[in-house]
């Protein structure tokens, strides 16, 4: 149902049921719908460091060092805009901002790095299929990120090896992640599978998949349709920074919103037009307000969409690497002047993570909210119990009148059918002719004795 229609609608109901008595319930019809192929969704990986030890010269450590020390340290620029060190020596000028430095210090997908295989359905799948997108963990990737109407990304086959397969060398040796400062005490990777329409919010949603395994994530998808009030609670809100209503779309600007209320700026990776929050605003401020929204300190005006997709995952996970899986892969990458296959087993148990996401069967399931009553059950339901109690229907009701109608003129009849009448003459009138054949065709009795005589 279109949005401006859903509004109309929602403003009609809305006014009547101040003077209405009757009750908006609802029912729920559950269908389950089988397909030949279906459409691919999003897939956003991340790793759990921010920021790679091997990319922070001391620059960009110093600048990040309120998130990564929990204690800023003080810059002194000259006139050339050299930064200068505790220890007296200069770095090199560069543009220090949150973006820029997730860009250049944070994980990125390199080919044959950390960024080993991907796979669309035995197809070979490379970083430009990947669209990069902010998070709470830096830089993340996402898979399928936009559907191409031409030719979208179908799958037809259900089952392991029929969707996508990737894997990932996360490097924890450039962890930079320390547990007392805020940072994550995980190691590993966070998938979300997720709806085109749909911003990922990794920092409550998704799956973690650790190294030295191989999750199989099955996924199954729902679409749910919700009534609007009073019927149900939906409603498709505009949103300021997303062309489509989405509860995580909501709660991002919502976010932005309160993050911006108290620290006066806006984090990276959360929409808006506002200046960015320096590292120590986000370590004093903004990651305590991301916090408080999240605990539910402050509210956020984010009604249920009244269309979503859902993709319910179940995932199951296998030990990762076997014995002889080092040997293909150190052929493979030509890594045996650097490895053994004992120290190579070690490191990819290590640092290697193999996911396989796909559709475990090929149907989608929608559960759809329904009006109990709609104004046209409504009506049928007045008119059949009118049928039932009163035996009312048109031809009655036109006989009805008719007899109303005969009634009440009845006496204008009787006076017009009285005037119209003419006075008869019912004097008898004597018939000859009956005489006449009665005398010729009865003779006496006497006289027919004569006549034998």
């Amino acid at each position: 149902m279109p949005m401006a229609q859903r509004e109309n609608e929602g403003c009609i109901t809305h006014l009547f049921s101040h003077h209405s008595l009757l009750p908006f319930n609802t029912v729920t019809n559950i269908q389950l719908e089988f397909e030949n192929e279906l459409t691919f969704p999003a897939v956003t990986v991340c790793n759990f460091n921010r920021f790679e030890s091997g990319r922070l010269d001391s620059a960009t450590e110093e600048y990040l060092s309120a998130l990564l020390y929990g204690s800023p340290i003080q810059f002194t620029f000259d006139t050339f805009g050299v930064i200068y060190d505790p220890d007296g020596q200069s770095s090199p000028s560069v543009d220090l901002d949150p973006v820029n430095v997730t860009l250049t210090a944070g994980w990125q997908i390199e080919k044959d790095v950390n960024f080993l295989l991907c796979e669309f359905k035995g197809e070979e799948c490379v970083e430009v299929d990947f669209e990069h997108v902010f998070t709470t963990y830096g830089n993340c990737y996402t898979f399928n990120a936009v559907v191409d109407p031409d030719n979208p990304r179908r799958q037809n086959l259900p089952g392991a090896g029929n969707g996508l397969k990737l894997i990932f060398n996360i490097l924890s040796d450039s962890y930079t992640e320390k547990p007392a400062k805020g940072g994550s005490d995980d190691v590993g990777m966070k998938v979300l599978i997720h709806d085109q329409k749909e911003p990922p919010k990794m920092d409550t949603q998704g799956i973690a998949v650790g190294p030295g395994s191989h999750a199989f994530i099955g996924i199954s998808k729902v679409e749910y349709k919700n009534e609007i009030p009073p019927w149900g609670e939906c409603q498709d809100k505009e949103l300021q920074y997303y062309d489509d209503y989405t509860l995580t779309g909501c709660l991002l600007e919502c976010g932005t919103n309160h993050v911006y209320e108290q620290c006066g700026c806006r984090l990276f990776y959360l929409p808006g037009g506002n200046d960015y929050c320096e590292p120590e605003a986000i370590a004093n401020c903004a990651l305590d307000t991301i916090n408080a929204v999240t605990a539910g300190n402050y509210t956020c005006d984010c009604p249920t969409p009244c269309d979503i997709s859902h993709f319910q995952t179940s995932v199951s996970y296998a030990g990762w690497p076997n014995k002889n899986t080092a040997r293909y892969w150190l052929t493979y990458l030509d890594l045996w002047d650097y490895w053994d296959e004992q120290s190579a087993t070690y490191y990819m148990s290590q640092n290697w993570v193999v996911l396989d996401v796909y559709y475990s069967e090929l149907n989608y399931q929608v559960i759809e909210q329904q009006r109990e009553m709609t104004e046209g059950d409504l009506l049928s339901n007045i008119g059949g119990q009118l049928g039932l109690f009163i035996g009312a229907s048109v031809i009655t009701l036109f006989e009805f009148l008719e007899y109303l109608i005969k009634r009440f003129t009845s006496c204008c009849r009787k006076k017009y059918m009285k005037d119209k009448v003419l006075p008869v003459d019912i004097k008898p009138q004597h018939d000859t002719s009956i005489k006449q054949r009665h005398d010729t065709s009865i003779k006496p009795r006497h006289a027919m004795h004569i006549d034998g005589y």
